[in-house]
């Protein structure tokens, strides 16, 4: 994922295991634990309340182009940006002895960068196959001088409590056990576009944990311990999707404008909403999908996005009916997003940002104090 000439990023699956594999004992004293990775798991201090979602940032200065193999997770899951850009996320779901991290090849060329990440703490909102060891964000390169400039425990890495997302309880929407993890409402009027290099978000030190491992260790019972494995699963493929179809709408649409919403799903044309309107469409994709949202947001402060998504529509009685039926209720996955003047990137996946199946439909309701501009990034 190359960006300006600035970095190039690329995922990658491993067979060895960096940092010299699994360490030998010390034939002498076999009873020290000997030494693994050198990059720490690191943590917001305080440790905020679940649920939450914690920034992490660290700048630095490169003299030269230089190339490394990159190692990052965190717990509960991240969202990795460099120079502000979204480069990727994780990790896999694991348990306690089987933590999975990514690897990425990266080439970072001379001049300013500045890591960051986002990390979920879902708590008792998360996924039913999430899994919480200990809040943490671990990043590790394996060229030595890099771990001094970006090296989790080594480098000077900050955190700070992101207050522009909220983490809801989804189990309220759909009317029943949501095991899909949290509902999200991010508000941009809190948390701004540029939050990677904002200095006014009150970014603070953070403290260190354990180190990271090969996967064993010799005291074993630690139980804020991660077990760490290199990622099993490949990059996930990414093409736009663009069969969508208008089945519904409400709020006094015109033809022209339901046109402009079917257009903007198919295509790269803009939507512009004027003020003090509610609307609210229906999609259907015709398949089922693993998605990830990217929408382009110009102007509109304080008017709402609601985006959900859902199998089908609910009968009256509470059951599903026919997918080709859209009278009824609409119960799924539901997050909001709250405009600002700025003209922004809005890029996600619903929970987690880990590509997900999607139900066959999706609904999207928008109310406008001021004119806003929407539109679809490929």
């Amino acid at each position: 994922m190359p960006n300006g000439g600035r970095f190039a990023l690329r995922k990658i699956l491993i067979q060895d295991l960096p940092f010299g594999g699994v360490p030998k004992l010390d034939p002498i004293m076999p009873w020290n634990e000997p030494p693994q990775w050198p990059c720490r798991w690191i943590a917001a201090d305080p440790a905020p309340a679940e649920p939450a979602v914690v920034a992490y940032r660290c700048e630095f200065e490169l003299e030269t182009t230089v190339q490394t193999r990159l190692h990052v997770t965190a717990d509960e899951s991240y969202e990795l940006y460099i120079d502000g850009q979204w480069v990727g996320a994780g990790s896999e779901h694991g348990d306690r002895a089987h933590w999975f991290y990514d690897s990425y090849e990266l080439t970072l060329h001379a001049g300013r960068h500045t890591f960051a990440a986002l990390v979920n703490q879902f708590g008792r909102k998360g996924a039913a196959a999430q899994v919480t060891v200990n809040h943490g964000w671990l990043c590790a390169p394996e060229d030595p001088a890099l771990q001094a400039r970006f090296g989790t425990g080594i480098a000077p890495w900050r955190a700070t409590v992101v207050k522009g997302i909220v983490l809801g309880d989804l189990a309220k929407e759909v009317g029943g056990p949501a095991m899909i993890g949290p509902a999200y409402t991010i508000d941009l009027r809190e948390w701004p576009v540029d939050w990677w290099k904002s200095d006014a978000l009150g970014w603070s030190s953070v403290i260190t944990h354990a180190g990271g491992n090969a996967g064993v260790v010799l005291y074993p019972a630690n139980e804020r311990l991660h077990l760490l494995r290199p990622a099993s699963l490949p990059p996930s493929r990414s093409v736009p999707f663009v069969d969508w179809t208008v089945r519904g709408h409400r709020g006094g649409m015109t033809s022209r404008e339901v046109a402009h919403a079917q257009s903007l799903l198919r295509s790269e044309q803009s939507w512009t909403l004027p003020a003090g309107v509610t609307w609210e469409v229906l999609f259907d994709s015709n398949s089922y999908l693993c998605a990830q949202s990217t929408l382009e947001l110009k102007g509109g402060r304080d008017a709402w996005i609601e985006l959900a998504w859902a199998e089908m529509i609910r009968q009256p009685d509470g059951t599903k009916g026919s997918r080709d039926n859209v009278d009824g209720e609409f119960k799924g996955l539901r997050d909001v997003i709250i405009a600002d003047v700025l003209q922004l990137f809005i890029e996600w996946a619903i929970h987690e940002r880990v590509m997900r199946a999607r139900p066959h439909g999706s609904y999207g309701r928008m109310h406008t104090y001021n004119e806003l501009q929407i539109a679809r990034v490929p």
